[in-house]
Parts: structure tokens; sequence; C-alpha cells
């Protein structure tokens, strides 16, 4: 006999039978108390996991985690073991620990599904998609992102569901999807904003406004993100105000806001060294250095020093050093310096994000040389206006700082063509109002 049996009842004497009778429901009865008892301990040791990964000490949540399973293998509670794997599988991924993290992820979605715990495969699937995301691998994260979304809308577990779809608003965000990215974050925002899921509220205004950006809507992207970073400040969130400083200082450059923008960049700058010291902060010395060259002081200094943060990144980082050189050529282009300007223009034109804002300073500068020149540049300024408004039409990402600029190659385009107005009324609709433009262009006269 094992020690969960039932005794049996072994003859006829009734008082016999109801004495083994009570035994057994009192043994059955402290068997369901000490299963209890093991599933009490058990989520005792999976909170503290929980609490551990969530205070950075990801090796002693994982040594927590793999008391747990044990104790919750022993037990078959299925549902304990699914929720440990899950956490595990965070606490790898933290440790940068990628490919184990997957395969612990894999394989608690395996077990949700086998045992019909959908919720928790929502949750494993959403997990899985998070590590494939993060490893730059945007096909499998959305695939495992929908997938997780459509289990949550089966048992109507709405975090769940609204987690997932606001994964995807970050997916469509990085990877310049900016109509999506609105649509999934705006499926989401309402649900965390009436449950008074505040972290999560914060990150989906954080990524609208980001994606707002990308779309031109800067007004809106502006509100966006400073509603973010007020309560990321309030909460003194130290990893996310500077995504919060930053994207807010990018808006407000090409808002022409340059001396606050200068504050926001400064802010996420020293944040951004703070929290991650072994990370150069690449991009906001960039932006930092941009913003010097707008305000008319010397920013020379600024991308030396951007180019010798990013050479101490490992890899070739080709995407970085063209939006460096597309920097450089706006710069130069500003100061006059045509030839330098052209020259860096073809520089940046070798990184995806910056070949429009490259091919636009290069149009422009080359047509100062003499007058074949110009024509290479009237025909690629025309191009240029053709190819800027497919881009708007099919809302895929466009690069930043390509307004003012834009504007300008279509008034160039203006310039040389027999029909100028048809070509610079909608330049200004669509890159900025006219008042804009032309403090902008009054700006640079001089040095044209």
């Amino acid at each position: 006999m094992d020690d969960g049996a039932p005794i049996e009842i072994a003859n006829d004497d009734p008082l016999w039978n109801q004495a083994i009778q009570d035994v057994n429901a009192w043994r059955g009865a402290c068997l369901q108390h000490f299963s209890a008892a093991e599933a009490a301990v058990t989520e005792t040791l999976l909170q503290r996991a929980v609490h551990e990964t969530s205070t950075g000490k990801y090796e002693p949540a994982l040594a927590t985690i793999d008391k747990a399973l044990k104790l919750a293998a022993a037990t078959s509670d299925t549902v304990h073991e699914i929720r440990l794997k899950l956490a595990q599988a965070l606490a790898y991924r933290n440790l940068g620990q990628v490919d184990r993290s997957r395969e612990r992820a894999e394989d608690a979605v395996a077990q949700a599904e086998k045992s019909g715990q959908d919720l928790w495969a929502a949750t494993g699937l959403i997990d899985l998609g998070a590590v494939f995301f993060l490893r730059g691998e945007p096909g499998p994260a959305e695939k495992y992102f929908k997938l997780g979304v459509a289990f949550a809308g089966r048992q109507k577990a709405r975090f769940h569901e609204a987690r997932g779809r606001l994964m995807l608003a970050s997916l469509c965000m990085q990877y310049g999807r900016a109509v999506e990215s609105v649509e999934y974050a705006s499926q989401s925002l309402p649900f965390f904003r009436e449950a008074h899921y505040r972290r999560e509220t914060l990150q989906g205004l954080l990524i609208v406004g980001n994606a707002q950006s990308q779309l031109g809507e800067l007004n809106e992207a502006e509100k966006s993100l400073r509603e973010a970073l007020a309560g990321f400040t309030a909460d003194k969130d130290e990893r996310l105000i500077p995504n919060a400083e930053g994207a807010l200082a990018e808006v407000l450059t090409r808002r022409s806001l340059w001396t606050e923008a200068r504050e926001h960049q400064q802010k996420a700058l020293a944040l951004r060294i703070k929290t991650q010291p072994k990370s150069p902060p690449v991009s906001q010395l960039l932006l930092g250095a941009r913003i010097e060259g707008l305000l008319g002081r010397d920013a020379e200094s600024g991308f030396a020093e951007t180019e010798r943060r990013l050479a101490e990144r490992p890899g070739a980082q080709e995407e970085l050093r063209a939006s460096i050189a597309a920097a450089r050529a706006e710069y130069f282009y500003s100061r006059g310096r045509h030839t330098d300007a052209a020259r860096y223009a073809r520089q940046a034109k070798a990184g995806e994000e910056n070949v429009l804002t490259a091919r636009i300073i290069e149009a422009l500068a080359t047509s100062r040389f003499d007058q074949a020149e110009r024509a290479i540049a009237e025909a690629s300024a025309r191009k240029l206006a053709i190819s800027l408004r497919s881009r708007r039409r099919s809302a895929s990402r466009m690069p930043m700082r390509t307004d003012s600029l834009g504007c300008r190659a279509w008034l160039t385009s203006a310039s040389m063509s027999l029909a100028p107005s048809r070509a610079i009324t909608p330049a200004c609709r669509r890159y900025g109002s006219l008042s804009a433009f032309s403090a902008s262009r009054s700006k640079t006269a001089g040095s044209d």
C-alpha cells in the first residue's frame, strides 16, 4: 500500500468498517492539506524569485526557481511548473542568455498547450516573442506576440491581451511601421488606463509618442512624450526616463525648440551614462552635436566625440556611422560648406534610414557648383519629391530631420520647373508651415 492509497475494508464488522472509512476520510483531508501546504510553499518561492528578478538579483532568482521547480514536479503541480519556467525564462533573458531563455519559454508554452492552460500559454508566447524581439528577429517575435494575443483573447484575459498588443506596438514602432504601432497601442492603452496599470500606460505613451514622431505628428508626439516623461519621473524610473527624455528632445529639435531640446538631451545623456556605463550613448551624443549646430555653435567636437564613442562598440555599426555622416552633412550645409556637405551626404547614403536625408542634402549642395551639376541636382530633387510623397502615403518609416530639408528640396525642384506654384504649396503643407520654413530659410540664406 502506498502513502496515498486508502485502507481496504478487510471484514464485515460494521464498527470496524466505519472506523476504516473515518481513517480514510482523515487521510484524504490530511493529504489535501499537505498538498495545499506544498502549493503554498511553491507559490512563496515563486514570488520570492519574482521579487529577486525585479530587483536585478537574477542568479539568486534562478536558484530559488530551481528549488521551486523540484517541489512542483514532485507534487505534479503543472500550473506552478509552467509559471516557474516562464520566470526562469525571464531571468535568463535579463542575464543575456537568450538561447536558454528561449528554450525555457518554449518548454513552458508546450506544457501549457498540452495541459489546456491557455492563459499560461498566452503569457509564455508573449514572453517568447520578447526574447526574439531582443535578439533582433522581428519575424518570429511578431508571430509569437500574435499567437499570445489569440490565446489570451480565447480566455478573455484582458491584461495579457493588452500586453501582447503593446508588445506588437513596440515592435512595429521599432521597425518603421508607425501606423500599425499607433493602432496596436490604441487598442491596449484604454484598458491599461481604466484598470490603473500605471507602468504599462506610461510605456504605451512612450511607444505612441515615438510612432507619432515617425509619422510627423509632432504636436501629438510631444503631448504623449511629455505625459510619459512626467509619469516616469514621478515614479523615479531611471531605466525609462532617459528614453522619454531623448525622444522628447528629438521631437523638440524637429519643432525648432532647440534650447529646450538641449536641456532634455543633456538629461537623457547623463542618465544613460549613469544607468548603462558600459554602453556608449552614441544616439544622445549625436543628437547633442546636431542641436549645437542648429543653435549656431561649433558642433565638430561633438561629432568627433560621437565617433570616438561609437568606435568603443563591437561590430561594424554601419547604420550609426551613416547617421553621423548625415548629421555632419546637414551641419556643413547649414554652414555653407557645400563640398563637405555633399561628401558626407554620399557617405550617409550607405545607411538605409538616412538615404533620403542624404539625397536631399546632396541634391541641394551639388546645385551650387555649376550648371552641369545643377541639372543633376534638379533631377535628383524631383525624383526625391516623388519618393517622399510615396513614403508618406505608405506610412513607412521616415528618417528624422528631413522635414525642413524636404521642403527645401521641393522648392529647389519647383524653382527649376515650369510650374513652381504647384510644387511649393504641397511642399509647405507636408513639411511644415510656410512661416516656419521661411524662418529656417532666412537663417541659412547668408550661407547659400
